[in-house]
């Protein structure tokens, strides 16, 4: 019988996507995934054919009014929980990191299951340093990341498997991917970068571009007075694609969006979030940029014909954007869970 390995995977894309990343490069299928999600991530579990249940703690609010809801979710998800490790006795719990994976670790701990937390990002969030405090294996996906244990092993951030797509285009192609909160910044800028472009390079860039439903018509409106050409989309289904055809990515800095674009080697034009937890984006770019060629811009200091200009260089230059051999960091989470629970 294959050993069980349950997957903490709560809260937003950026901690289930590793997760799933790791389930699906076990291409033998040596364990038992089973993912345990909340609201949040339920949607993902389901589109993408996942074994899992949804028992984790709803979201916290500031709402006194909700507080009592809150508070009774807390309790069911304890239960629930609980109830399903009781049930299932999984051979190895991994978290992914936010303050849902803490209750399943420390349940797990107390009920003599085997852990491990990994950090997606290059500094160690709350939730993960509580959790290393209680004897917790820490994976993390940079070597230097901050607050890590002495301990911790490096195994690099989960990937799954490089495909290679023709482009069926002779236009350059700019994809643009970030998120709700990038889509939302990258409508306005992006545009305004290519107004600058020259004319007849206009004619030669393909924009694929993720975008939210209120943004749309805005988007459209302003390459089709560009002359641009563009698709655009609320949710990218197939990203590896999108990635592989793509000469340039302008992202926001989440950990597994760079470990996909650097296992593609491409060109990237990094706009970390700024209000994210301990600023880890603008660490997960700086460590990104010690392999990778990018460029990092601060988004609330913008050179548009700067940008314009290096873009415009990396599309038309004559001499092709180095291609660095290089193993890129989604080498060896599933070779530590084998040797955990072996």
């Amino acid at each position: 019988m294959k050993k069980k390995i349950f997957l903490i995977t709560g809260g937003s894309g950026g901690h289930f996507f590793p997760a799933l990343s790791l389930y699906r490069s076990d291409e033998k299928k040596l364990f038992d995934y089973f993912f345990l999600v909340d609201d949040r991530v339920e949607k993902l579990a389901k589109n993408n054919s996942c074994k899992f249940e949804n028992v984790l703690t709803p979201r916290f609010t500031g709402s006194i009014k909700q507080f009592m809801t809150n508070l009774f979710g807390i309790i069911l998800s304890i239960i629930k929980t609980t109830f399903l490790f009781i049930k299932k006795r999984p051979n190895l719990v991994v978290g992914f990191g936010g303050y849902t994976s803490i209750f399943p670790i420390t349940l797990a701990k107390i009920l003599g299951i085997k852990t491990l937390i990994h950090e997606q990002n290059a500094i160690l969030g709350k939730a993960n340093r509580f959790l290393s405090k209680i004897g917790t294996i820490v994976a993390i996906t940079f070597k230097k990341t901050k607050y890590s244990p002495l301990n911790s092993k490096f195994t690099g951030i989960p990937v799954r498997k490089k495909i290679n797509v023709k482009k069926t285009t002779k236009k350059k192609i700019l994809l643009i991917v970030g998120g709700s909160q990038g889509a939302a910044v990258f409508a306005d800028i992006v545009p305004e970068v290519l107004k600058l472009f020259d004319k007849k390079f206009k004619k030669e860039i393909l924009v694929i571009q993720q975008v939210r439903n209120e943004d749309y018509n805005k988007v459209k409106k302003k390459y089709q007075q560009l002359n641009i050409n563009f698709i655009l989309k609320n949710f990218f289904k197939n990203i590896y694609k999108n990635i592989s055809i793509s000469d340039v990515v302008i992202t926001r800095c989440g950990s597994s969006t760079l470990a996909e674009i650097e296992l593609f080697k491409k060109f990237a034009i990094l706009f970390p979030l700024p209000s994210s937890m301990d600023n880890h984006q603008k660490l997960n770019a700086k460590e990104f940029k010690k392999k990778n060629e990018c460029l990092i811009v601060n988004e609330k200091n913008i050179n548009y014909s700067y940008i314009a200009k290096v873009l415009q260089n990396k599309f038309f230059e004559k001499k092709k954007l180095v291609k660095r051999n290089l193993k890129p960091y989604n080498n060896s989470l599933l070779d530590l869970i084998k040797k955990i629970v072996s």
